[in-house]
């Protein structure tokens, strides 16, 4: 994304300060250029190779970047600054024993009682407490009702925690109006100024760093919250739960993967299914009615609604797609029946 070295990055806190340097396209061919000609170098600027999605007409790495909010926000900054709160509170406020105790038995709701976080790790080695992305989310969106009573109005560390809620309700939002993005850029700068004040012996890390850019990559190509790998880790998990036998793993995965899919589908209940307005109608009447027979085990004269509108979720497409794509070998026909 930019140029700065590592000593630079603890005392810059915006993209418009003079010592960014962005990476642009020229400057790319320049690294891409040094690494050919010096073949035992491993890296220029981060860059070790040139993309191949640099040879499409339209598209260069350098003008198209995203983040990804799981692994800096959830997975970095948001359980480093937790586990420097929890810190103060110990030596401040109250012990490890009753922060713990007051994270585990406060009641996180019916929404998030599967990601409540279980087993907090606070003298876990490196910036981690030992939670998920999901369990950091809960958690620290909580954080102001478990200790909201303990810590004392005007504190900085707390109104370090407050700052970075602000931050995490933008960049989760699924729509953000470009205004927003600049009174991001300044929560940010004021954010990374009171770490830096309040924890000075302590480095920002890259995940910090990265927050700065957060505004212009959010004005390129809209809320960060629509391209972040929550989703991939969810379907992730599914087969790294599964997997039992290390042999021929793909294969495996694979087949454990198609028998889940297909018991969902065969599974999954018709009803809640809103619909327009209804005929009733003999099947034979209906065109491809005979595809309709062999594919739905209609009986030949029973009467069958029949309407033009249908209201499906996401999975009640797909289950329809399953029966009407794969099973029906005209497709288009049939969609055109109903």
């Amino acid at each position: 994304m930019c140029l700065i070295d590592k000593a630079s990055a603890q005392t810059v806190f915006s993209e418009n300060d003079p010592r960014v340097t962005l990476h642009t396209k020229l400057a790319n061919e320049e690294h891409y250029s040094y690494i050919m000609e010096n073949p035992r170098e491993n890296s220029c600027f981060g860059i070790k190779h040139n993309s191949i999605l640099n040879t499409l007409a339209y598209f260069s790495v350098s003008d198209n970047f995203v983040f990804d909010l799981v692994h800096d926000i959830l997975e970095g900054v948001a359980q480093y600054e937790v586990k420097l709160l929890f810190e103060y509170l110990n030596r401040n406020f109250i012990s490890n024993e009753n922060i713990l105790q007051r994270v585990y038995a406060f009641n996180y709701g019916f929404m998030d009682k599967n990601n409540r976080p279980m087993r907090i790790n606070m003298f876990c080695t490196g910036h981690s407490i030992g939670l998920n992305a999901s369990q950091t989310l809960c958690l620290i969106r909580n954080l102001p009702l478990i200790f909201g009573d303990v810590v004392p109005e005007g504190d900085r560390h707390w109104h370090l925690l407050i700052i970075l809620l602000h931050i995490i309700n933008i960049v989760f939002s699924p729509c953000i109006r470009e205004g927003m993005t600049v009174f991001l850029k300044h929560l940010i700068v004021d954010h990374h100024r009171l770490f830096k004040d309040l924890y000075p012996q302590n480095n920002l890390i890259p995940k910090h760093h990265f927050m700065i850019h957060y505004p212009e990559c959010i004005r390129k190509i809209g809320p960060l919250l629509h391209v972040w790998s929550m989703r991939c880790k969810a379907k992730h998990k599914f087969f790294k739960s599964s997997i039992k036998n290390f042999k021929n793993v793909t294969k495996s995965l694979a087949k454990k993967h198609q028998i889940a899919v297909a018991y969902h589908w065969e599974s999954l209940s018709t009803k809640g299914i809103e619909s327009g307005p209804v005929k009733t109608k003999i099947p034979t009447d209906v065109e491809n009615g005979d595809l309709i027979l062999e594919h739905f085990q209609i009986d030949l004269l029973s009467e069958t609604n029949v309407t033009t509108i249908m209201v499906l979720n996401i999975t009640q497409v797909l289950w329809f797609a399953q029966i009407l794509f794969m099973k029906c070998q005209c497709s288009a026909r049939l969609l055109a029946s109903f």
